[in-house]
């Protein structure tokens, strides 16, 4: 069994420094997980926005910082 990363699950009620940076989760578990579920969002919540211009103005998430946490995390 492995862990499957869901990005916007970091978005918990009183999280803070690591614990609530996506990019975080992302180097130190993509490694070992065969699935990552990556959305858009604002951080208040588990939206499931896409990664269009719209969204991309008031989500939090960079679509390239997500990339490279990933290749950070040695995932093949």
């Amino acid at each position: 069994m492995k862990p499957a990363i869901d990005t916007d699950h970091q978005c918990a009620v009183g999280a803070e420094n690591q614990d609530n940076d996506v990019y975080a989760w992302l180097r130190e578990l993509a490694a070992d997980s065969p699935v990552v579920h990556v959305q858009q969002t604002d951080g208040k919540g588990d939206r499931h926005w896409p990664f269009t211009k719209k969204y991309n103005k008031i989500g939090r998430k960079e679509p390239r910082r997500v990339i490279d946490a990933i290749e950070d995390s040695s995932a093949k």
